[in-house]
């Protein structure tokens, strides 16, 4: 085996659609169940039917160089392929539009048609279902993909699919038995090319084959002792799409969540707060292409989400209230806010008719000159990263370790009971504060 250079399967029969709840693919202690692929014969193909569990994170050169020459994985073997992926879609992007990626990749030894669904936002973060298959020639089997598409899109799945992107990455392999679970750390380097624009990509994935999920985040934490793991949400197929359009993408506002009633509170908090982490991470790696001010507020109100959470479910999840991952929060968000402060004094007064606010505004514009300058050192910090992703392993793995068994119990109930019950306590201090406000 050569010196490397020096400069992301859980298989079950899964559901119809994604579960809006992390609870049902891990156990209380947050262990993969039946980890292992599901095999479906289809005339004389075998196609896998799969949901991947994993981490993963975007780096820079420096990142990827320390990795390689100064982390644990640096003794370890290791193998590296060439990945050669086309991404196929209609005219009008259909299948993007449904969340749903087609591809063809190719490597040394076989041709995979992988059909994969986007999951939603909060549970990208480490879960996906897709159905892969071999195939003979780079050619796609359309019968497979009618299969298992969405049932509205089979019609259109016919000869006028094209490329729309392509993505070429050098991976590097190493497998590893890592606290009694199998996991294979991945390290991505290539380049995006569409409509004749190319963007290069690096990334670290962190693939969950079977074991516990703490398992994976213990790795995670030992190589963010040498790099700066950004948690990544966007996928190789929404950054080819993104590209395709012209490069720029406008920053996210999430959706509201829909949860059915009977979740268990906890469940619906984590699942809350995961979509805080996925909706703060789209939006900064947004950011760190191009910083605006629209950026700048839509992590500030996504961390203001976390941190609202955290406080009102303190008794019910304590431990995500304690710890330096809050302390990290808070600080980013307080730069986050003296940014945001800046911008909107900024616009009010371009917006002002008045003639001599030029040298306040000039002042103004050095001050988030430099309040920028604070909020990129900050998104650039290795120890911010680690608290997030010490925040986000005590969301998945973290289960309630209070003491009391009736606490226990409460965060068991269906999270529609607290709900009603959190209304009815508030509306109380209202009406007992200030009579006037009281509602009929």
């Amino acid at each position: 085996m050569s010196e490397p250079s020096r400069s992301r399967y859980h298989g079950c029969r899964v559901p119809a659609e994604p579960q809006a709840t992390f609870g049902g693919v891990w156990g209380a202690t947050g262990q993969l169940r039946n980890g292992w692929r599901t095999y479906v014969d289809i005339g004389n193909a075998r196609a896998i039917t799969s949901q991947e569990s994993e981490l993963k994170f975007r780096l820079t050169a420096d990142d990827v160089a320390n990795i390689r020459a100064r982390s644990i994985l640096t003794p370890l073997s290791w193998r590296k392929e060439v990945l050669q992926s086309t991404y196929f879609d209609t005219s009008d992007h259909l299948l993007h539009k449904a969340g749903v990626s087609l591809r063809l990749r190719k490597s040394a030894h076989r041709i995979v048609q992988t059909l994969k669904y986007e999951s939603p936002a909060f549970a990208s973060l480490f879960l996906r279902r897709e159905y892969e298959i071999r195939v003979p020639r780079p050619i796609l089997d359309l019968d497979h993909v009618r299969r298992h598409c969405p049932a509205r899109l089979a019609k259109h799945i016919d000869d006028k699919l094209k490329a729309v992107f392509c993505v070429d990455v050098e991976r590097t392999n190493w497998t590893l038995h890592w606290n009694g679970s199998d996991i294979i750390a991945s390290l991505d380097e290539g380049i995006i090319q569409a409509g004749g624009k190319r963007q290069p990509i690096r990334e670290l994935e962190i693939e969950l084959r079977h074991g516990a999920i703490a398992d994976a985040f213990d790795l995670a934490r030992a190589l963010a002792k040498v790099a700066c793991l950004e948690i990544a949400t966007t996928s190789k197929a929404e950054r080819g799409y993104r590209l395709r359009r012209g490069g720029t993408s406008t920053f996210w506002k999430p959706p509201a969540i829909t949860l059915d009633a009977d979740v268990a509170f906890e469940d619906a908090v984590r699942t809350n707060a995961l979509h805080c982490i996925s909706y703060f991470a789209a939006n900064e790696a947004l950011f760190s292409e191009r910083h605006s001010a629209e950026g700048v507020h839509q992590m500030r109100v996504a961390l203001r989400r976390l941190l609202s959470l955290m406080s009102l479910c303190k008794k019910w999840l304590p431990k995500m209230r304690k710890g330096k991952s809050r302390a990290e929060i808070k600080r980013a968000f307080r730069r986050l806010g003296e940014a945001r402060d800046l911008d909107v004094a900024i616009e009010a007064l371009n917006k002002s008719k008045q003639s001599d606010t030029g040298a306040i505004l000039n002042g103004l514009c050095r001050d988030r000159k430099a309040a920028y300058r604070k909020v990129v050192e900050l998104l650039c910090s290795r120890r911010f990263w680690a608290r997030m992703i010490a925040l986000l392993e005590t969301i998945i793995c973290g289960r309630n370790t209070n003491k009391q068994a009736s606490a226990c119990r409460r965060c068991e109930a269906p999270h529609s009971y607290y709900c009603v019950r959190h209304f009815d306590k508030t509306m109380e201090e209202a009406e007992r504060i200030r009579p006037s406000i009281a509602l009929e």
